[in-house]
This record gives C-alpha cells, structure tokens and sequence, in this order.
C-alpha cells in the first residue's frame, strides 16, 4: 500500500463510481479497479459493495476512507512545509554550452521559480560522477548515434 492507493480510494468513495473516479484521476479504468481490488486484498477487508447502481463503502471501508482522508491531508501539509522550507537549489550538469540546457535551466529558474545555482559544465564522464557523488541534482548530455 502507498499513499497512491489510499488517493485512489478515496476519489473513488467520493465520485461513487470506479469509472468516475478513473476519469477524476486521469487513470484507465480497468487498472483503478484491479489497484483497489489489490488494495482490499492487502488489507484482508472490502472498502467498498460494489452493485450495478454503483459502490457504497462497507462499515469498515467508511472508517478507512475517514483514516485515509487524515493520512492525506497531513501528508499534504508535510509537502507544503517541505516545499515552502527547502534550502536545497538546483545544480545542474551539463555538456559544454547547449543551447537546450540553457534553455532549461532559464525556463527552470523563471518559470518554476525554483532557485538554482546555475550551470556546470563538464564531460560527460564527469557529469555521472558529479551526480552520483550529490555535487549536481541533474544531467543533462546528449547521445548521438552515427
């Protein structure tokens, strides 16, 4: 179970509708109602009757939608507080002066507001390094075929 699971099965009790709540969540209908069929399973309890009006939720379903909704919400805040608060701006690794990266990290930096420390430029083999070192957040190189 993972934080996704409980959003879904809390739009789908909120829309009353698997197909609904599959189009509510930009999601294919079918794998909503094969993740809460899995769901139920993890749990060992239905969260909802299903009828051909629809679904309603069980006893036990009604208390983990109002659990969840909880869970949610202060989730939620945790990623407010998170985002509001990071101190961590965003370094960026490159090839040697592309025109895209530039592009890239302008549209980062205006469009997203996100700070940035701006652009290093290196190889390609030291790109790898700098990431998985934590000295850069991103890379950016291109791979050309002949």
């Amino acid at each position: 179970m993972n934080f996704t699971h409980l959003e879904y099965a809390v739009t789908v009790a909120k829309h009353g509708s698997i197909s609904r709540a599959a189009q509510a969540l930009f999601i294919s209908q079918p794998y909503l109602s094969s993740t809460i069929k899995k769901l139920e399973d993890e749990l060992g309890f239905s969260i909802f009757n299903r009828t051909r009006k629809g679904i309603t939720l069980t006893e036990t379903g009604q208390a983990f939608i109002s659990s969840s909704c909880r869970i949610l919400l202060e989730l939620h805040k945790i990623n407010e507080l998170s985002s509001a608060h990071s101190d961590m701006p965003l370094k960026v690794a490159s090839y040697y002066s592309t025109f895209v990266t530039k592009m890239f990290l302008n549209f980062i930096q205006n469009s997203l507001h996100l700070d940035s420390d701006g652009l290093n430029e290196m190889g390609v083999r030291n790109i790898f390094q700098s990431i998985l070192s934590g000295e850069n957040s991103l890379g950016i190189f291109f791979l050309f075929s002949v």
